[in-house]
């Protein structure tokens, strides 16, 4: 069993250990913790790589769930054979020997030869000693202009965005949000500068893929009441057709 993989030398390796399990025919039952794009993208991936091997997929609601991907990306999925194992709420993962168990608040699961975590992130431990700022669940509160919110009655100027911040106005959770969010951060520190009122943040939605293994793959266009979705339709039909 291989341990848990963060940064992009051990994501090689991990690519090289999987190498070496697919050389050795070693592999039995691998479990994916998290059923968001990461989650998804990967279950395919193994299950096309690997297709004698039991692969679960350990989530707490339905892959995708509230997307208007969800009931395609639960048929593709289940055609490739994977095991979505729902209201599977992670509490630990534990090592034992050669094998690997995961505890769910429902029951354990296991054992699996590899685990591979894509579930959730939290902010970074910064935010934690940023005292006079307003948070909720770890995160640093903003306002539209991405500017955080303050308990104290001064302070200086501060902005956030990505995993760290919650604004007033709900978005995804999503790189597609965090580099448009840069683009008025940056904006908006010019404009402090300079004493100049800064903009405010909206989120346009420029649509999403994701790989479901070999040859597939899913588009989700732009909401339709936003200012791509016209430009994506035709496409779509064209690719469908």
């Amino acid at each position: 069993m291989e341990q848990l993989r963060f940064t992009l030398t051990d994501a090689l390796e991990t690519r090289q250990a999987l190498n070496r399990y697919e050389e050795r025919d070693s592999l039995s039952r691998i479990a994916v913790v998290g059923g968001g794009y990461g989650g998804v993208e990967l279950c395919a991936c193994l299950a096309r790589r690997f297709p004698h091997v039991s692969i679960e997929l350990l989530c707490r609601q339905a892959p995708l769930q509230g997307t208007r991907a969800e009931s395609w990306i639960n048929d593709a999925l289940v055609s490739l054979g994977v095991d979505i194992r729902l209201n599977s709420s992670v509490v630990s993962v534990m090592k034992e020997e050669a094998n690997v168990t995961v505890r769910c608040e429902n029951g354990d699961a296991g054992p699996f030869d590899v685990v591979f975590w894509t579930a959730g992130s939290r902010p970074s431990r910064v935010v934690e000693r940023l005292h006079g700022l307003q948070t909720t669940e770890g995160r640093l509160v903003t306002d539209q202009n991405l500017r955080c919110k303050s308990t104290l009655h001064e302070v200086q100027p501060i902005w956030a965005l990505g995993d760290c911040a919650v604004s007033t106005t709900p978005v995804p959770k999503t790189a597609q949000v965090a580099m448009q969010q840069a683009d008025v951060v940056a904006s908006n520190i010019l404009a402090g500068l300079n004493d100049q009122p800064g903009k405010v943040f909206i989120y346009q939605d420029l649509g999403s893929m994701l790989t479901l293994g070999g040859p597939n793959a899913a588009v989700l266009a732009p909401d339709e009441s936003q200012t791509f979705g016209p430009v994506f339709a035709p496409i779509l039909e064209s690719v469908n057709s």
